[in-house]
């Protein structure tokens, strides 16, 4: 039998060409030789199986081990789980406190997919634990890359979690009650990105969705920072999953808005990753969905160098390596490939050789060069010398499992370079990459070794998370200059085999093994169907049992009228009432115009345009509405359901509450009140809750105590009417002590004579660049002016400034351009510890980069241009809080330890090195405490100034003396009132016994802190002068 149906396949060799029929090149894929010189291919599922059992074991001992550990019961969203923590990095800076949605969710995942239960192994269910990174508490209601972060600020980080989520569902369904909300939750907030950034099915509209990221909390895009116009791929991938799961019709309707956004681009959109699952999510909708998106153009940029990171596949040769098809950075005199793109683009795009044949060569291609370069990520393929972690990892990785996160074409005159970034940004000791590496199960999955080593067949079922498919899909492609025959274990089972690419039937029963003869430079799509099963054509599909084999039988690629979406405003309607409905028809004959034909209630309208007005009868019930379109000899037909009823109820909604405050003292008091929009309501009665402390009502006033703790409370007033209709909205409360007296500035830079820190004889700042400048006060030369992108003020990095929190940082500000974003303070910019920056829009934004994720808070006012504004920001590890003038601006609950930094703490730029994000104009009187001020501290501190005017009358001797010593005081009139300030603008109580026109001693008492003091005096004729104090 394997003997006649060699023959059929190399009789079958004659129809093809030099190009084989019906197939696409890509052309980067073509750049690279279809059997490298160095062709050699790791056997992936032991890798995968090795590193699973390293990593995921506690219990080893050595440097930097373990490498994951378990956290406390209910630390984070659920109650009943304990988080895994697992680090980013060998020799991680932050060991044990690591826990990264993008690292552990392909562990499992890839050790799945290579045959591990992780739901039971070792008496620990891996799966369900990975629940917590669904951010339930704060609200954000999607996965994220921390267990509680923030959206907004990366759609890479935002996104791919949940891609992981889905694909970790599809393998384990029912594994964690909480994954069915979590499915559909996830479906609908980023279904609602869609919409809210334009997208629309009444009438039907593409969104916008070149942006850098979406904030599910305020509902706005990041318009800041490279754009990542590839998500939109990313979340048609998610909704069309989504569609084909549940088959809610809004899933599709929202992968299509998405999917067309991303086939009209013109240039390149290639950021990082989430491409390749937007191009096999739209070439199974053009063989499943009907769609036609371009998938040569899209599949053409996964490999093509992007302009926006320079993003694509790398081809030729470093050193004497052959690196063709890694995946990253391709510049024109050197690379940086990183393998966990590698492995994540394969898992990707592997599937689409089922949707679209046409694609199996250029695919098979790649893969084969991409299985062999993938070897030099790891420690035993290159010389000890051209790689940066080799002691470590040959000590104690010895089935080189741990693969270096990139590799570098030419480092230090070698070529390549093993290596990454996180000893060069201080994130670890190693370049060894953990959360790379988790994706290679991807990879060890999906590859079948043939009886000849040059020849793999990929299995196309293994990473396809969006149809499941019992039909068994091989991808085999033959990369020698001449027809081989191989063969390789099938799964058990009799089976029959069909061909995709020459669309040949073969009748031979098989099991067990199957050989092949494979034409040189081509490549075979293998479909296996049971040998009692029979293949019928139905439309473009050929089907077997009901699973599709072959999405293009008969190479048919063409499309038939349809539509995709059939909706009305409002529905339900009142009766005797007008309302309007839309329809959108897609694959519409060039130059045909389409009629439509409306029918509803008896009465059928014909349009030319796609939207009408239609009327209600005056009985109530359920109504079909039928909408058929033709486009010249094509027709399609769709039908709603239109509920017409006597009325429609209104629910009441919440306009606004209203606060005394939004922030107060522990225990203290403060009123709320709703305002509402009743009309049409009904009766109604009103509900308060609060997340902490006591609250009574009556009606829509609510009075509020708050709780003895220093916290952020969420206050939910509720309109419920007879109906059970209801309305709610939620405030947030600060909760803060305001009479606490804080620590003494570690840096206080006054920039009035030189650059040195003015409150210890540490911490000293050098400017480059800068130039002197008046202040807030009109007084010359006492701030500093940065005028170029290479202005900067820095202060070297020490471990006291590395603190885990509270912060406070405060300065006077005078910005002369906003075009971008600005960084104004950075220590270790958003990526690392945190900043304060200006956007293009002219609004701050704090950002933190804690053990708990990345947060942002955007002030609620703007920063006037050419103007001295003050500014604060304040985090105290539950708050985040930004201050305008010594005024409370805005807040946000928050959480975690600050990150800490190898970088230098800078004024004007994001970093040393950055030079792109540079502040232009003014900067003066920097503070930065290990404290969380008091809104009083915070109230006074722009009042407080290092410096006096000039004339001042004042004399006090000496400023600098230890507790117990006195000072002498002269030059006062009669009728002064002199005070002891802290340099917070604290009133400091101690006796001061001056005698006017004298010189007075005051001592001060040996119980007083030590610290900085602003001894301040207001006579009647000399107006205010204060004179700076230190006691040590």
């Amino acid at each position: 039998m394997k003997h006649s149906f060699i023959l059929s396949l190399l009789l079958l060799a004659s129809i093809y060409s030099t190009a084989q029929t019906g197939q696409i090149n890509i052309n980067r894929i073509e750049q690279m030789p279809n059997l490298p010189s160095d062709f050699l291919v790791r056997n992936w599922h032991k890798v995968a199986l090795d590193y699973d059992q390293f990593v995921f074991d506690t219990t080893r001992q050595g440097q930097y081990l373990p490498f994951s550990r378990l956290g406390m019961l209910g630390q984070f969203n659920y109650p009943d789980n304990r988080p895994i923590f697992l680090d980013t990095y060998v020799g991680s800076s932050w060991h044990h406190q690591q826990a990264e949605a993008i690292n552990l969710m392909p562990a499992v995942i890839g050790a799945s997919l290579v045959g591990i239960d992780k739901s039971n192994q070792n008496g620990m269910n891996y799966v369900a634990a990975l629940k917590d990174f669904f951010n339930l508490k704060n609200g954000q209601n999607v996965y994220l890359n921390n267990y509680f972060a923030s959206s907004g600020s990366d759609w890479w980080y935002d996104l791919m979690p949940n891609v992981y989520f889905y694909q970790l569902k599809w393998l384990y369904p029912d594994e964690a009650p909480e994954f069915e909300y979590q499915y559909s939750e996830v479906a609908e907030r980023w279904l609602g990105c869609v919409y809210a950034l334009g997208g629309n099915t009444k009438p039907w509209q593409i969104p916008n969705m070149n942006y850098r990221a979406f904030n599910l909390i305020t509902g706005k895009p990041l318009s800041t920072g490279v754009p990542e116009p590839e998500a939109s791929g990313a979340i048609a991938w998610l909704l069309l999953q989504a569609y084909f799961t549940t088959h809610q019709e809004e899933f599709r309707q929202g992968a299509e808005l998405a999917m067309e956004f991303l086939d009209g681009l013109t240039s390149n959109p290639s950021y990082e990753l989430q491409l390749s699952y937007g191009v096999t999510a739209a070439a199974a909708m053009n063989a499943i969905v009907g769609t036609n998106y371009n998938l040569t153009k899209m599949l053409s940029w996964c490999f093509d160098r992007g302009n926006l990171r320079g993003w694509g596949a790398n081809v030729g040769k470093w050193g004497e390596v052959e690196v063709n098809g890694l995946i990253g950075e391709v510049n024109e005199n050197e690379g940086y490939a990183f393998v966990m793109n590698g492995f994540q683009q394969a898992g990707a795009l592997t599937p689409l050789a089922k949707y679209d044949k046409r694609y199996a060569r250029t695919l098979g291609k790649w893969l084969a060069n991409l299985a062999s370069s993938s070897r030099y990520f790891y420690w035993n393929a290159l010389p000890s010398d051209y790689q940066d972690s080799y002691s470590w990892a040959s000590q104690y990785d010895t089935s080189a499992c741990i693969p270096y996160e990139a590799l570098k074409s030419t480092w230090q005159g070698k070529s390549p370079f093993a290596r990454g970034d996180a000893i060069a940004g201080g994130w670890a000791a190693t370049n060894l990459s953990l959360y790379s590496g988790s994706s290679v199960g991807y990879l060890g999955a999906m590859i079948k070794r043939t009886s000849v080593d040059q020849i793999l067949a990929f299995d196309l079922n293994q990473t396809d998370f969006l149809v499941k498919d019992s039909i068994p899909a091989f991808l085999l492609y033959n990369p020698n200059d001449s027809n081989l025959t191989c063969s390789f274990d099938l799964p058990s089972g009799n089976w029959k085999v069909y061909e995709s690419l020459t669309e040949t039937f073969f009748p031979e029963v098989i099991s067990g093994s199957f050989t092949l003869n494979i034409p040189a430079d081509e490549a075979c799509l293998i479909r296996l169907y049971p040998a009692s099963e029979t293949c019928t054509i139905e439309g473009n599909h050929l089907v077997c049992n009901g699973k599709i084999i072959d999405y293009q039988y008969h190479y048919n690629f063409s499309k038939k009228l349809r539509i995709k979406a059939l909706e009305s405003e409002p529905n339900p309607v009142e009766k005797n009432a007008s309302f309007r409905v839309w329809v959108k028809a897609d694959q519409i004959p060039e130059g045909v115009v389409p009629v439509y034909f409306w029918n509803f209630n008896g009465t059928q309208i014909t349009t030319l345009v796609d939207s009408t007005h239609l009327k209600t009868p005056s009985q109530t019930g359920l109504y079909v509405l039928t909408l058929k379109v033709q486009a010249g000899d094509q027709w399609a037909e769709d039908s709603l359901r239109i509920e017409v009823v006597d009325w429609i109820p209104k629910p009441p909604l919440i306009d606004s509450i209203s606060v005394s405050k939004f922030y107060c003292n522990p225990l203290e008091k403060i009123t709320l009140e709703i305002w509402a929009d009743t009309t049409g309501s009904g009766p109604y009665n009103f509900s308060w809750t609060s997340s902490a402390g006591q609250i009574s009502f009556s009606n829509n006033i609510a009075e509020f105590v708050a709780p003895s703790a220093e916290q952020i409370v969420s206050i939910t007033g509720k309109i419920t009417n007879s109906l059970g209709l209801s309305s709610t909205k939620s405030i947030e409360i600060l909760v803060r002590d305001t009479l606490h007296h804080s620590a003494q500035p570690l840096i206080w830079y006054p920039f009035d004579t030189s650059d040195s820190n003015a409150v210890t004889n540490k911490f000293h700042a050098t400017s480059i660049g800068t130039i002197k400048a008046p202040d807030a006060r009109n007084i010359e030369n006492k701030a500093k002016r940065f005028i170029s992108n290479s202005d900067l003020i820095y202060t070297e990095n020490e471990p006291e400034l590395d603190f885990s929190y509270p912060l406070t940082l405060s300065c006077w500000i005078y910005p002369e351009k906003i075009y971008q974003e600005h960084y104004i303070i950075s220590h270790g910019s958003w990526q690392e510890r945190f900043k304060l920056s200006l956007l293009s829009d002219h609004h701050l934004r704090l950002t933190v980069n804690t053990t708990s994720g990345i947060f942002d808070l955007d002030s609620k006012n703007p920063i006037p241009l050419e103007q001295y504004t003050h500014v604060t920001g304040i985090y105290t590890g539950f708050s985040l809080e930004i201050y305008i003038n010594g005024k409370l601006d805005n807040f946000m609950s928050c959480s975690g330890n600050l990150n800490p930094t190898s970088h230098p703490l800078t004024l004007g730029r994001m970093n040393e090195i950055e030079t792109k994000y540079s502040f232009w104009g003014r900067i003066d009187e920097f503070k930065l405490w290990n404290d969380a001020l008091s809104l009083s501290e915070v109230k006074n501190l722009p009042f407080i100034w290092f410096s006096l005017a000039d004339g001042q009358k004042l004399h006090v001797y000496p400023t600098l003396l230890r507790k117990g010593e006195s000072i002498k005081i002269s030059g006062i009139e009669a009728g002064s009132e002199v005070k002891l300030y802290s340099v917070f603008g604290q009133v400091v109580g101690i006796n001061l016994q001056i005698n006017p026109g004298e010189t007075s001693n005051v001592r001060f008492p040996a119980y007083i802190r030590t610290g900085m003091y602003l001894l301040r005096c207001n006579q009647p004729s000399k107006g205010t002068e204060v004179v700076k104090i230190v006691i040590y």
